[in-house]
Order: structure tokens, then C-alpha cells, then sequence
């Protein structure tokens, strides 16, 4: 059973500081309700008990310390457990009552908490390398809150600042950088669609929402789109192959629009054309640093 010194770090500092009668009565009631708040486990009382102690202003000691940050650990609230445990170790050094005690609570908390803490370090490297302090100083903000008071973490501030000014001093220039990445990454995406006809409507089954393909070439199930005579585009899906080089496909409420000669052609989707590659990458990579 670990030893409470309330009485005595109490009686300490209402001789230290001489309050009057009245102030004494009330600073002394409060330790017997915080005694006893410990006595039962009741941590959530020993909380209560202890915020109405620090509003008179008294000193109360260090083993108050104690017996905070262990009402906090055992109620769940590791993240201001840790920092409170870590003031009392470092008042009362190896000799403190609860010493042993406190030290096996912070080493609970920091295994619990190893590879969450693992996980976001490795996060926020690779943000700080691709210079997105937005990221990076959301990811920093979250692992702050979650975690008790964690060193490694708090290294990152400094970095994240400096990230944060170059972000600012740079901002007109990658601004102008994306605008011409963007309209790059447009061109790509429309010479990609000039060029990537892939077969012609041969039948159209509107009782079945459903069309057959006859490709150039070999069957290309994928992602694809028809192109209709006034314009629109209508999205395909790809179904069963009903002959030599040809495929169903699905185009829903919209087949009334599918007609026998209508080009198909394939999707653009991101990542999937390498001509495209480069500027995709740089959108992505200035819009990150931008905060978009």
C-alpha cells in the first residue's frame, strides 16, 4: 500500500506561509477531504479536492503532485498525468515517498504509447521532407494531444517553425508554380483523351442499359468513357467479352444517349499515364506545401 503524506506536506505549508484562522480551517478541512478522497480511491473526488486546494493559493508540497497525476492516470487522462509525475519526480528525486511509485506510471505510459509515437515520428519526418508544414504541424498538434509529454516529439517544433516561415516567404512563388503545373497537367490530360481511343460501339441494348465494343486491337477491360455526338462524356463500366475483341459494357439511365459508331475511349485516371506522371507529381507536392 503506498504511504499519504497528505497531513504532513499540508501542515508544512500553512506554517510556512501563516494564514489566518480562517484560511487555516479551511486549508486543514481540505486535507482531511483529500486524505480521505485517497484513502477510498476515489480519484475523481482526490481531483476535485486538489483544484480547490490550489485555489486558495497555498502551497501545498510536492507530494500533492503525487497524488494528482495519479488521479489523472487512473481516470484516463495520460496526457496531463505524465507531464504533472515527471514535476514530481524531478522535485522529490529518488527519495520521495511516492518516488517508485510515480516512476512505475510513467514507464506504463511510455510503453502503452511506444508505437503510436513510433508511427507519428516517421509521419512527420516524411512531411518535414516533402515541406509540408501544414501537415506536419497537424500531425505535431495531434500527437501532442494524445501522447504524455513526449520529448522526441517536442524536437519537431523548432523544425516545424522554420518550415512554416519558408512556407510563408515562398508562398507567391509556388503559387505561380502550381498555376503552370496545373495547366500543364490539363494539356497532358487532354492530349491523353485526343489519343486514347480504344474501340467503337457495334450494338446497343437499352432494354439492358448495356453496349458492346468492338476494340482496335485486344480487349482492354478498364476503366473507360463514351463519347457521344453533342459532347458529354458517359462513364462505362467494363462486363463480359462477347466475342473477338469485343466487351459489354454498362452505362446505366444514360444508355438513350449511346449510339451504334460512338467512340470509346479510355478513362484518365491520376497515376495511370506516365506523360501526365511528372506534372501530377508536382501539383500534388506544391498544393501540399501550399496548405491546399
Amino acid at each position: 500500500m503506498m504511504h499519504l503524506a497528505v497531513p504532513g506536506f499540508l501542515a508544512a505549508a500553512l506554517l510556512v506561509n501563516a494564514p489566518s484562522f480562517a484560511q487555516a480551517l479551511s486549508f486543514d478541512q481540505l486535507a482531511d477531504r483529500l486524505r480521505s478522497a485517497i484513502i477510498a480511491d476515489n480519484q475523481r473526488q482526490v481531483l476535485s479536492v486538489i483544484e480547490q486546494i490550489k485555489a486558495t493559493g497555498q502551497p501545498a508540497g510536492n507530494e500533492i503532485l503525487f497524488f494528482e497525476g495519479q488521479a489523472r492516470y487512473r481516470t484516463g487522462d495520460t496526457s496531463n498525468a505524465f507531464p504533472v509525475l515527471v514535476r514530481y519526480v524531478n522535485a522529490v528525486g529518488q527519495n520521495g515517498v511516492n518516488y517508485p511509485a510515480a516512476i512505475q506510471m510513467l514507464d506504463a505510459m511510455e510503453a502503452k504509447n511506444a508505437p503510436y509515437r513510433n508511427q507519428m515520428v516517421q509521419i512527420i519526418e516524411g512531411l518535414i521532407a516533402a515541406e509540408n508544414a501544414t501537415g506536419a504541424r497537424q500531425r505535431l498538434s495531434e500527437a501532442q494531444q494524445r501522447l504524455p509529454g513526449d520529448q522526441t516529439l517536442a524536437t519537431f517544433e523548432p523544425r516545424i517553425a522554420k518550415l512554416e516561415a519558408d512556407a510563408q516567404r515562398l508562398r507567391p512563388r509556388r503559387e505561380r508554380d502550381l498555376a503552370v503545373q496545373q495547366a500543364a497537367l490539363e494539356t497532358c490530360k487532354a492530349d491523353f483523351q485526343r489519343t486514347s481511343s480504344i474501340g467503337t460501339i457495334v450494338d446497343v441494348k437499352p432494354d439492358w442499359a448495356f453496349a458492346v465494343v468492338q476494340f482496335s486491337g485486344a480487349v482492354k477491360p478498364g476503366p473507360m468513357e463514351v463519347v457521344t455526338a453533342d459532347g458529354p462524356v458517359i462513364t462505362a463500366k467494363p462486363g463480359k467479352v462477347t466475342g473477338p475483341n469485343q466487351l459489354s459494357i454498362s452505362v446505366g439511365k444514360e444508355i438513350a444517349q449511346v449510339q451504334v459508331g460512338q467512340t470509346v475511349r479510355r478513362t484518365y485516371v491520376a497515376g495511370e499515364t506516365p506523360a501526365c506522371a511528372d506534372a501530377e507529381r508536382m501539383v500534388k507536392q506544391l498544393r501540399q506545401q501550399l496548405g491546399l
